[in-house]
């Protein structure tokens, strides 16, 4: 009895010792909970103030110079500046050709100044004030939308297969004094993996069938660094005429003595009929009499041309503007010029020739 009785005193006191940890593993347990849910407690929402939406509203419209730091380089030879940043330098020289240029890349630590031709497979950016050949390239193009803040300027971009832009040219209807009429500015990005792919009648042929001059075509595959690329887009952008004393040109119209220019089609435009053409001619060099536009192959065959009109009186002093359409047959000729030219005795032979390509030509 005694035995059992000890048992059972042993057993009550076991059960209130459980009872009482019980109670405490409780108590933490609500502790617990309660600071958790203390912790999870939504933070409050926050409305910006009137004060606060001015202050976003002017970060957002605030910009940057995108060539702030760069160096600026200008020549009075040839009448012009042009930017580049820093780890980039200009070198001056002439072509095997003879022509001058002025080549500005990244510099390589070399100590050796080099400019380039259009052709050499280096990234650069390069001033032809008397033109290069480009005829070793003949890639697919289109209008670029680098904007050369010169406004007779026009560029087209060379596209890759897959219509990533890897070089740009910008030309100028209207050239300062030093100029030659073919000079132009130049921008290649070097691509890497290159493939070139040669096409006749849409149809993969071999290099040694290559024939540009039929109308056939090339295509690059491959990349390009596009850091480098949006590089030498800014600094295409920078590109300014420059007068005798420095100032940037505004407008080359009043700088020179164009009669007349072109400013629709753009050079090397590809076109179709009807073809609109719109331009200007100073009037008080006319006076009423014959400005010929006319359309021609590359190997002078006349497609059409007509006579001028312009939607202003003659009697001005100004640039008056003109908007014709020209209507041709079709031709097998992958090239042709348009001609603007006066026929008032007196001023010379002045004229205007935009260089054009028909539909079936694909560069």
């Amino acid at each position: 009895m005694i035995k059992h009785r000890n048992v059972a005193q042993g057993e009550g006191g076991n059960a209130v010792a459980l009872t009482l940890l019980g109670l405490a593993v409780a108590i933490l347990a609500g502790v617990v909970v309660l600071y958790f849910i203390g912790r999870s407690k939504p933070e409050p929402i926050y409305t910006p103030s009137i004060a606060d939406e001015e202050v976003l509203e002017q970060s957002t419209t605030q910009t940057t110079n995108p060539r702030e730091g760069w160096r600026s380089y200008e020549d009075g030879t040839y009448g012009f500046s042009i930017e580049f940043p820093q780890g980039w330098v200009i070198a001056t020289g002439t072509l095997s050709t003879g022509e001058p240029v002025f080549s500005v890349y990244q510099a390589v630590g070399t100590g050796t100044d080099m400019v380039y031709s259009p052709l050499e497979d280096v990234s650069h950016v390069s001033v032809y004030p008397y033109g290069a050949a480009t005829k070793g390239i003949h890639d697919l193009t289109k209008a670029s939308k680098v904007i050369i803040e010169i406004p007779q300027a026009f560029a087209k971009d060379y596209v890759l297969e897959s219509g990533r832009p890897w070089a740009t040219e910008a030309f100028f209807e209207v050239h300062p004094e030093g100029w030659g009429e073919n000079g132009f500015v130049f921008a290649r990005t070097v691509i890497e993996e290159e493939e070139v792919i040669y096409y006749h009648d849409d149809k993969e042929v071999s290099e040694s069938l290559f024939d540009p001059q039929s109308g056939d075509r090339l295509e690059h595959t491959g990349f390009i660094d596009q850091n480098v690329r949006s590089v030498e887009e800014e600094i295409l952008r920078s590109f300014r005429f420059l007068d005798a004393d420095g100032v940037v040109v505004e407008d080359l119209l009043e700088e020179t003595n164009t009669l007349e220019m072109i400013e629709s089609p753009a050079r090397d435009e590809i076109v179709q009929s009807p073809l609109l053409v719109k331009g200007k001619v100073y009037a008080v060099q006319y006076q009423g009499n014959d400005v010929q536009l006319s359309l021609e192959t590359e190997d002078g065959e006349v497609l059409t041309e007509m006579s001028v009109v312009s939607f202003d009186d003659w009697d001005t002093q100004e640039y008056i503007p003109f908007e014709v359409s020209l209507v041709f047959d079709a031709t097998t000729a992958t090239s042709g010029k348009l001609i603007l030219k006066n026929t008032y005795t007196g001023t010379g032979d002045n004229e205007v020739i935009v260089p054009i390509l028909f539909e079936n030509q694909v560069f």
